[in-house]
């Protein structure tokens, strides 16, 4: 259900891909995906899921070294991207048992970044959330772009993830108006209180307005440049900074 890219490839705008792209280590670095406004997303009948796919190459499992190969300074641009998008190194995220061990090592912000993508570039696209979270930025991940695109549809979370020991990314010129609800569940219901105690200490007596997620968030993720946006649809927040807190032991 997927294709690795290890070229560049240039789309119509008439054209539908329902297959994933995915960009994997040092054989797609460098590749230029240009949709010029073709439109990916699932077969009729399927999950959304993710539709584009940036990671490194694990190293060998008969090697004693444990660097991981980034894909680094991929161009996609000009796609409509009805789905997600992830851009992941060692670890699909904080919680990610691949970290443990190196968490409790020094060198580990250092030993993630190195091993994550990098020079990522998405620039005049439309994101269309349905569901899951539309941008996320796994661990590690660094001097990457989002540039001059519109973020919307609808997600269960927010629109945009910036994960631990990520850092150095811009987020420029974009439209962002998500609309972001919650999972129903006992995770649900928790931030639904959290949200309430916090709708409180603001003095406001509608506490159950604040309902759903901000738009962005940092979490434990560093020197980022959010420039020239435009945020609507911010009921429940714009941009939240966040304590990496040691979710899965990390």
């Amino acid at each position: 259900k997927n294709i690795v890219l290890d070229c560049h490839l240039h789309l119509s705008a008439s054209d539908v891909v329902t297959k994933q792209l995915v960009f994997r280590g040092a054989a797609s670095s460098g590749v230029t995906l240009d949709c010029n406004g073709a439109t990916l997303k699932a077969a009729p009948g399927e999950d959304a899921g993710v539709r584009i796919t940036v990671t490194s190459s694990p190293p060998d499992k008969k090697s004693s070294d444990e660097k991981w190969t980034p894909a680094e300074n991929i161009q996609v641009r000009n796609c409509v991207i009805e789905g997600s998008v992830r851009v992941r190194g060692m670890a699909s995220n904080g919680e990610d048992k691949t970290l443990t061990e190196s968490s409790r090592r020094e060198g580990h912000s250092h030993r993630v970044r190195a091993n994550a993508p990098s020079g990522i570039v998405f620039e005049r696209n439309q994101f269309i959330g349905q569901g899951a979270i539309p941008i996320y930025f796994a661990p590690g991940v660094h001097d990457s772009m989002i540039l001059n695109s519109r973020i919307g549809g609808f997600s269960n979370s927010v629109a945009l993830y910036l994960d631990a020991e990520s850092g150095d990314n811009t987020i420029k010129g974009n439209h962002i108006d998500t609309e972001t609800t919650l999972k129903q569940s006992s995770s649900g219901k928790a931030r639904k209180l959290l949200f309430s105690i916090y709708n409180q200490a603001k003095g406001e007596t509608n506490a159950s307005s604040l309902t759903g997620r901000e738009l962005i968030a940092i979490d434990g993720s560093a020197r980022n440049r959010i420039v020239n946006n435009r945020f609507s649809n911010l009921d429940n927040g714009g941009i939240f900074l966040y304590r990496n807190c040691g979710e899965g032991g990390n």
